[in-house]
Formats: structure tokens, sequence, C-alpha cells
């Protein structure tokens, strides 16, 4: 199809008309022409059929994404329950933190997670190292373990932050506590040590 830019017959002079006196009309390749030897153009029943299909497949992808999204929001909402609080800064690179609310709520599960934020503020990517020790109803758990569980390494481009959330970058979240659970065990302290920034070259 091809795009024809007309007016109509009263309105055909030498002087030019404001652009609100024209409107585009869909022109078929095989337009037969009258009389006079014009083009007298008329939509085919494949142009209707085509827009109708485009329109059928539109309204079915922006379904798709509404259902989309309300799904996620059911599965997962999270809330920041605590301001961000700076932890240490080191050779450019500074980690804070803040505490946040976590809610599966297709499998009402919530809990709440320490998620820490990394900012490398050098000019060039660093790779950043540090243990967790985790203290849980008062007893640290991992102060004597060597498990890579709580040793993490991550790699952070030229001034760039990186954060943990309630599904993505685990190693940047510490488990605090169930919400919708009272007999269970609680983090009651934490701490980042052997803290390591090299440059990447």
């Amino acid at each position: 199809m091809f795009f024809h830019p007309t007016f109509s017959p009263s309105e055909r002079s030498d002087e030019k008309l404001p652009l609100r006196y024209f409107f585009v009309q869909l022109v078929a390749p095989n337009s037969n022409p009258n009389k006079d030897g014009e083009s007298k153009s008329k939509p085919t029943n494949t142009s209707i059929l085509n827009f109708s299909g485009f329109y059928k497949h539109l309204s079915q992808f922006a379904t798709l994404v509404v259902l989309w999204f309300l799904s996620f929001s059911a599965f997962s909402q999270s809330q920041v329950v605590e301001k961000t609080h700076d932890i240490i800064t080191k050779d450019g690179v500074s980690i804070s933190s803040a505490l946040q609310n976590c809610a599966d709520v297709k499998n009402g599960i919530s809990k709440e997670f320490v998620i820490l934020n990394v900012y490398n503020e050098n000019s060039f990517p660093v790779e950043l190292s540090f243990k967790k020790n985790l203290w849980f109803d008062g007893k640290c758990t991992s102060c004597s373990s060597s498990s890579m569980e709580h040793l993490i390494t991550i790699t952070l481009e030229a001034e760039s932050v990186m954060h943990g959330s309630c599904s993505t970058n685990n190693d940047l979240r510490i488990f605090s506590k169930m919400l919708n659970l009272e007999k269970v065990r609680k983090l009651t302290n934490y701490e980042l040590v052997d803290i390591t920034v090299d440059e990447i070259k």
C-alpha cells in the first residue's frame, strides 16, 4: 500500500493550502483509473483485514503486559522500613544498608532483610570482597566459618551502584527475621570484615 495526500476538488488551486486541509488516504496498488484518467482509489478487503489483525494482536499484547504486572505484584511486594545508613567507605567504595520487608503473597511468606548498597566512586572498575559475620539471637553463626556462603566477591563498574533486593543479588542481602512467625531465630547483629578493593585493569 501507498500513502497519498489528497484534497477535495473545490480546494484544487495554485494557492497554498493550510495543513489542516490535507489528510492521508490509503490507496491500493491496484487502483482503477476513472474516465478522466485519474486514479480512483478505494480500500481493499485485504487492507481492512490487515488492520483488523494488527489491532487484534496489539490488544492481546497489551492484555498480556497487564497480566504480567499484576502477577508480579501479587507474587512479591517490598517495603523499606529503615532509612539507609553508612557502614564503611574504603578505597573509593562505599557500603550502606537498609532494612526491607519482602512479602511473597502467593506463598504467604513475609521476611525482613538487611539490604546492602554498594557504590564504586572510582573512575575504574573494581573487585570488592568481604565476609559477613552474622549474629542470630546473640550468637555468631559465621565468625569461625570459612563457608563460601559468607564470603562475597562482586565486580563493580566505574562509578556504578549495585544493591540487593527481595529477588535479586542475594549476596547483597542478609536475612533478618520472619515477619509472620514468632518463634524463629532473629538477626541481632552483623558486620562486614576482611574488606578488600582491587582495581581491575
